[in-house]
């Protein structure tokens, strides 16, 4: 388990973690190579696939690492279980880090992240089933091309 300030790896690959990790039984994020496709499959069925920062951190790497790579030309963004996602981990906010310093860092990247996918070179593909909410709908609202399925339930609650 990587602790505040060191690294961990995603793919393979190394990166810093400004916060501390949750051990885990499971990888939130599964990544499949299909020929010329990425598969990235939300992988937190017992919380409704909640995106915490360190689900925001590898989404954000991977992302700009397949934007970069000439043998991707489109991925494919879905869930496990029966929800896409059920938004943010506000638990996980609150109970594992700073919740001031952290809530600023994963709304500056969850809207990082919105924009990047709005303004991605490559076809990006939600498929949608379950409950999509909060984070979840602003990660996959802005995919060039969204597929849901008849039990595709979408809320997105601003006070």
């Amino acid at each position: 388990m990587a602790k505040c300030g060191e690294e961990t790896q995603i793919e393979g690959h190394l990166i810093h973690l400004p916060f501390k990790q949750k051990k885990s039984r499971t990888k939130a994020l599964l990544v499949e190579e299909q020929y010329n496709a990425r598969v990235l499959t939300l992988n937190k069925p017992r919380g409704l696939n909640c995106i915490d920062l360190s689900m925001m951190l590898g989404l954000e790497y991977l992302l700009e690492e397949w934007e970069k790579d000439d043998n991707v030309e489109f991925c494919i963004l879905k869930a496990h279980e029966e929800a896409f996602s059920a938004g943010g981990d506000l638990r996980a906010l609150y109970t594992h880090h700073n919740p001031p310093r952290l809530g600023k860092e994963a709304c500056y990247r969850m809207y990082w992240i919105d924009y990047h996918v709005a303004t991605y070179k490559k076809p990006i593909i939600v498929l949608w089933s379950g409950l999509v909410m909060g984070l979840g709908v602003g990660l996959s609202v802005a995919c060039m091309f969204r597929v849901a399925t008849e039990k595709a339930v979408m809320l997105l609650m601003h006070a």
